[in-house]
């Protein structure tokens, strides 16, 4: 599950700059600390802290370069052994003598039991079920411009994570320590043919559709009611911080249609395959994939390894580059 962050529809921004509440003697300080004489000096105690930075960058940035002919030559030379040892389903069968390869496998997922959230009577036919309970909390954002002067702004926002304020820079600012109902995951044994789903491949799907029909009078002994598909305790049209919604997300397989999973088989489930060159494979699409695509997958991916990491090597050059002509400015 993603995290999901909600703006509150009435949104409250309310902003403070720390530098308009000092008192006039820090203010003089501030107004020193301008003057040309101690801008000069701060500018060199600064330059003065970069020794060796750009050495060091190039060096990361040489080693990252090089690493990156290693990690992607050790992926494309994996790319054979994987295509000359993959066997391919017509059927997502277990076979016995399949036990221990690399399997292609393709399908619909399929479960046998419903999952029930019993605190709200809420029961789906799925893989997983998720209560989310999303709380209004006050969120703070530190902006501070090119002279130093920091302001901070203060936003109300619906989340379903919970929002420390111990650090917001505002003591009035306060948001709960917990939930008054807690959000709650619940998992079904999930099966792609006569395959099993690991944890792990589990993780991997997201759940979408919510649960629309809610039970008011479930509701009500919890003290909540129902509104736009949710259980919510907001009175009026002016939610307060702290208060809540509540909703039910779910994973609809005929909605999901087709997957693909590329492990090892293992009895009845799936198992991390481990090339000779080491490389790990245990991969998902949400999408029908055959042996081919599979292959073609695998290429895309050294490659954007490869480019990723040449990014990197030509930001850290840069970097170098910068922090060179800086020091000698």
């Amino acid at each position: 599950m993603n995290d999901i962050h909600e703006p509150n529809q009435m949104n409250e921004v309310q902003s403070e700059n720390p530098q308009q509440m000092n008192d006039t003697n820090e203010q003089n300080q501030m107004n020193e600390a301008k003057s040309p004489y101690l801008q000069q000096t701060n500018e060199a105690k600064k330059k003065a802290k970069l020794p060796g930075c750009s050495i060091a960058c190039i060096i990361i940035a040489i080693f990252i370069f090089l690493l990156s002919f290693a990690v992607v030559g050790s992926m494309r030379s994996d790319i054979p052994d994987i295509e000359n040892n993959l066997v391919s389903l017509e059927k997502a069968t277990v076979l016995p003598e399949n036990e221990g390869k690399l399997v292609l496998v393709s399908g619909k997922l399929s479960v046998k039991n419903e999952l029930k959230d019993n605190d709200f009577n809420v029961a789906v036919k799925t893989p997983k079920l998720e209560r989310i309970v999303y709380m209004l909390q006050w969120e703070e954002d530190r902006d501070e411009d090119s002279d130093g002067d920091v302001t901070y702004t203060y936003s109300q926002v619906w989340s379903n994570a919970l929002i420390n304020s111990n650090s917001f820079y505002s003591v009035s600012r306060n948001n709960p320590k917990k939930k008054p109902i807690e959000s709650k995951y619940f998992k079904n044994e999930t099966y792609l043919g006569d395959f099993l789903l690991t944890d792990a491949q589990m993780e991997r799907l997201e759940t979408e559709p919510t649960v629309t029909e809610l039970d008011e009078a479930v509701g009500k002994k919890h003290g909540l009611r129902v509104e736009d598909g949710s259980y919510t305790n907001v009175v009026g049209k002016s939610p307060k911080i702290g208060d809540i919604k509540i909703r039910f997300h779910y994973i609809d397989t005929e909605e999901l249609g087709n997957i693909t999973i590329l492990a090892k088989q293992k009895g009845y489930g799936f198992e991390v395959y481990e090339t000779k060159g080491k490389t790990k494979i245990d991969k998902f699409w949400t999408k029908r994939i055959d042996k081919a695509g599979v292959i073609a997958e695998l290429k895309s991916d050294a490659n954007g390894v490869m480019i990723a990491m040449y990014v990197m090597s030509g930001i850290l050059i840069i970097i170098a580059i910068a922090v060179y002509y800086y020091k000698r400015g």
